[in-house]
């Protein structure tokens, strides 16, 4: 991961080095309450950024999610000395806002990171959403605009050394899985209609026969119905087999 160094700070580290980053050398001159207050207003006015981008690309804007929310704000911090898509713990880092108890039903499907350091956080407050919406776009110009994902987060960690900030932004953006669709089997139901059809009508009672031409009507109803289930179908093709079986002769 590229780091970007803003305003004549004196960080000069290469990525490799970047890694040995730890808890051991990240002080606190600042109170971590200030560091969770202005990570907070960068990731919430970012998410405003992709959104506004999106509307003038006449795009639908994401939905903002607490879960996803959650992991991004952890991956933030995790790629500060871990800077890839893999977590600490070796999992993909779009895995993170289930441990936050975002729903398996849905899937997230898009993880993209970047950085910055700074020697100024007065800097960081005036620039910090721009520079990762800027730094997210030149990454891939393509993402914001042909990812299909509903709903989305930004989260942003700030960590202090002596002489500098280091703030970690990860988008992540997820969607309601496909559900695979079920081929219906409409087969035994088109064998009773089918059957049905052969029968010669004045050889069976006017009741009885009466009966079988509205199991009938029914039957070709549910096939008809767009939006049906293999248990309509099943229960249709039943119930005109025993309609069937329950005819009873004409008698002279």
């Amino acid at each position: 991961m590229d780091w970007t160094n803003q305003k004549g700070s004196a960080f000069d580290l290469n990525a490799g080095e970047l890694t040995e980053i730890n808890s051991e050398v990240l002080t606190n001159l600042v109170s971590e309450e200030t560091l969770l207050r202005v990570s907070q207003k960068i990731s919430q006015e970012t998410h405003a950024r992709i959104n506004d981008y999106r509307k003038d690309k006449h795009l639908e804007e994401y939905k903002w999610d607490s879960y996803i929310q959650a992991g991004a704000d952890l991956r933030g911090k995790e790629i500060l000395t871990t800077p890839t898509s893999t977590r600490p713990n070796g999992e993909e880092g779009m895995d993170a806002p289930y441990d936050f108890g975002y729903p398996r039903e849905k899937l997230i499907q898009m993880e993209a990171i970047t950085s910055l350091a700074s020697n100024s956080l007065k800097w960081l407050i005036q620039n910090g959403s721009r520079e990762i919406f800027r730094l997210l776009l030149q990454n891939d110009p393509r993402f914001l605009l042909e990812d299909d994902s509903t709903e989305s987060a930004v989260g942003v960690h700030i960590a202090e050394t002596v002489d500098n900030y280091f703030m970690g932004a990860v988008y992540l953006a997820g969607k309601e899985k496909e559900q695979t669709i079920t081929e219906i089997d409409r087969s035994q139901l088109v064998e009773a209609y089918n059957y049905s059809s052969d029968l010669i009508e004045l050889e069976y009672s006017p009741y009885s026969w009466g009966k079988l031409m509205l199991a009938k009507a029914e039957a070709m109803e549910i096939y008809r119905k767009k939006e049906t289930s293999q248990a309509e179908i099943d229960q249709a093709a039943k119930k005109l087999l025993r309609t069937i079986v329950d005819l009873s002769p004409y008698e002279q």
